[in-house]
């Protein structure tokens, strides 16, 4: 579970945003049974990005060995041998020079596409954030959807954004850029 309030039901892993009463920082509860620990966003960001290279690491170890056994023959336990190989010169070798290919022509290095995924999904659930506010403002508040943009607006300042609104969205609507 992603986010959550309330108490978790079994040993699941339950991660749950919160604001510190006396700092008003933010930060992260990140429960696992009976096990707790409180993270900053930023400690919670790096886990998560930990998660995801590991993860990614895992499918292509498991291809790696998978392939090892079926096109090269070898068996299991020397598949794996040769993974450890290949994991401590993962680990302790430079990277070659390389690039992806977005398939639009535009080639960009492993470690920019990462900074753009993290630019990409703060953004994401920055601007899902400010579309539940203005529904919040809108139908709760009743007020009007001027009044709500414009709260919005004073929100984005306040955290030090700029809106553009020179871009269009893939449906026609206006986006902003921060």
């Amino acid at each position: 579970m992603f986010k959550g309030f309330g108490k978790p039901k079994d040993d699941s892993i339950w991660i749950e945003s919160l604001v510190k009463s006396r700092s008003l920082e933010p930060a992260v509860n990140l429960r696992w049974g009976k096990k707790e620990a409180q993270l900053t966003s930023q400690e919670a960001i790096a886990h998560a990005f930990g998660i995801l290279e590991a993860a990614a690491a895992a499918e292509i170890d498991s291809c790696f060995v998978r392939w090892a056994v079926e096109t090269l023959n070898l068996s299991p336990t020397a598949a794996m041998q040769v993974l450890q190989v290949f994991r401590q010169k993962r680990e302790t070798d430079s990277l070659p020079s390389c690039t992806m290919n977005l398939g639009n022509g535009e080639h960009i290095r492993p470690d920019t596409a990462r900074n753009r995924a993290k630019y990409l999904l703060h953004n994401a659930f920055s601007i899902e954030m400010e579309a539940f506010l203005i529904m919040f403002i809108i139908q709760d508040l009743e007020r009007s959807p001027e009044v709500a943009d414009q709260i919005v607006q004073e929100f984005r300042a306040f955290r030090g954004l700029q809106t553009d609104w020179s871009h269009q969205g893939e449906d026609g609507d206006r986006t902003s850029k921060s």
